[in-house]
Formats: C-alpha cells, sequence, structure tokens
C-alpha cells in the first residue's frame, strides 16, 4: 500500500491549474481551491496512524525519511524534518478544522462529498465507485509533491507482511507452501483484490497477473492502479530504510510519536523547531 494525491481533474480545470507536482505548486493550488464550500486538502491531524503516514510523506519528499543513524541513534532533530513540519502546517491551513480528529475514513468521505479537493490516501477507489460520481475519467491520481531539496517523488509505503509464531518444522514446511500458493501469480491477482484499487503487488509477475488485472473494478480503474503502482516505487517506511531494520521503532510507532508532533505545532501553537526538539526526546524516552 501506498500513498498519492487524489483529486478530480474537473475540478482543477475549472479552476485553471495543473495537477502540483513541488509543495509550491500544491501550496498555491490548496490555496486557489479553497472555496466557501470547499476546501484545496484534507489533511489529518490526529494523534493517529494516519497522521504518522502523511506526516512521513512530508518528511521522505523533504529528504527527511532517515529518522535513525546507521548506529540505531535517533536523527529526528534535524533541519530536513522541520522543514517538512513546517510545510505541512503551511498547508494545513487549507484543510477542514475537524482534521484534527481524523483517520482515513473521514478524508475518505471529505473527498466523496466534494468537500475535499484533493486528499492523500491509499486509494479512494471503492469510496468513489459506490458513494460519489463513480466516473473513472474524473478520477485523478498523482504522486505526492516533493520539496527542493529531493529529485524524486516519493511516499510511505507498507509491505504487508507474514509472521509465523512457530518452532513447529511440519507448521514451518506447511506455511512456506502456503505462501507459495498466495505467491502464484494467478492466485496472487485474486488474494490482491480483496478490495480491489487498494493492495498493490509486491512481485513482478503477480503486476502481470491475468487475475489481477482482470476484476472490473481493476478494469475501470486500470490507469490509476497503475500510477498507484508506479508511486509505489518510491516508497519508504520509517524504520525500515535503506536496507537497516530498527525494532525500537516499535515503541515510536505505537506512541504515534510523528503525529504527536503535528498537534504540538497545529494545535498546540508550538514552534515547528521547539516541537520537533520534543519529538526527538519523546522517541527517545520511548526506546529506552
Amino acid at each position: 500500500m501506498a500513498h498519492s494525491i487524489w483529486y478530480r481533474p474537473s475540478v482543477f480545470a475549472e479552476a485553471g491549474i495543473e495537477p502540483p507536482t513541488t509543495w509550491e505548486e500544491l501550496l498555491a493550488a490548496a490555496e486557489v481551491l479553497t472555496t466557501d464550500t470547499q476546501y484545496g486538502i484534507g489533511l489529518p491531524a490526529n494523534r493517529q496512524l494516519y497522521t504518522d503516514q502523511v506526516v512521513y510523506d512530508f518528511m521522505v519528499n523533504a529528504g527527511a525519511e532517515e529518522i535513525y543513524n546507521p548506529d540505531g541513534t535517533l536523527r529526528f532533530n534535524n533541519e530536513a524534518t522541520i522543514k517538512a513540519y513546517a510545510f505541512y502546517s503551511q498547508l494545513f491551513r487549507f484543510s477542514p478544522p475537524d482534521s484534527t480528529n481524523w483517520t482515513w475514513g473521514e478524508a475518505e468521505a471529505c473527498f466523496a462529498s466534494r468537500a475535499c479537493a484533493m486528499i492523500p490516501q491509499f486509494t479512494v477507489i471503492t469510496t468513489y465507485d459506490t458513494q460519489a460520481e463513480g466516473d473513472p475519467n474524473d478520477l485523478g491520481v498523482i504522486a505526492i509533491p516533493r520539496s527542493d531539496a529531493v529529485e524524486e517523488s516519493g511516499t510511505i509505503a507498507y509491505s504487508n507482511g507474514v509472521m509465523l509464531l512457530t518452532s513447529d518444522p511440519a507448521k514451518i514446511e506447511a506455511a512456506q507452501r502456503f505462501i507459495r500458493f498466495i505467491l502464484e501469480p494467478e492466485n496472487y491477482g485474486r488474494f490482491l483484490n480483496m478490495e480491489p484499487g487498494l493492495f498493490l503487488p509486491v512481485t513482478d509477475a503477480g503486476s502481470k497477473a491475468d487475475s489481477f488485472w482482470q476484476d472490473p473494478m481493476v478494469v475501470k480503474y486500470r490507469s490509476q492502479i497503475e500510477t498507484m503502482i508506479e508511486n509505489s516505487k518510491n516508497g519508504r517506511l520509517f524504520g525500515f530504510t535503506n536496507g537497516n531494520t530498527f525494532p525500537s521503532i516499535a515503541s515510536i510507532s505505537a506512541q504515534n510519536i510523528l503525529a504527536q508532533v503535528l498537534q504540538m505545532i497545529v494545535v498546540q501553537g508550538m514552534s515547528v523547531e521547539d516541537a520537533v526538539e520534543a519529538g526527538q526526546a519523546a522517541m527517545e524516552a520511548a526506546i529506552e
């Protein structure tokens, strides 16, 4: 699963703007798209995982994807992180006031109801098709815009893995057989389409499976899903970057510290610099 920006091309055309690729363009678009009946963008600021995820989208696109040094110490408090939070707080001015309480569903509802012109989300395909217009020609999806500090847009991305908690050789062998069965392209395509247009293939063969591409919803929104797959190729996940894995990220993520830092800024009015410094201290305390 990987985040993208979702929008309606007709709304952009009416406003006379093009899909943004940079932070400067995104901020300008959000301002233009904010009207008496519409917010330019919907951004979460709840102390919850969705906010962690979107904050990290902007950290990746500020060059702040690494919150650990190679030796496992924390480097959250740095200029790139400050830049990401500063931009998020600017952009948040064009988000609904109740988005301090949002999870994923509220963002999708805001987009489906046309109250939000753009949202960052893994997908809106199901809600758009069942609760909104369902017109594939008017559902746009683009990569998360980037700052001038990076050359290529990135995003948060999750590879949903399997955990096998046993030392029984027979169970291990059976589990491995089952995983091999699931990853056979035709089986994998059907597995991915438990919610068509959300889960993306992690294997090249799976990305070409007829069983994936022939689902009616996938056929209808094929171009959007192709863009999602392309965006996912530049995916990152905090605590799992550049070949490193830091188990202590579990303690940081469980407390939603990335989201907590954002709340310090947009709810409590703390300066970005002080909030990021406090965030590093909270992370250090969490992993002691």
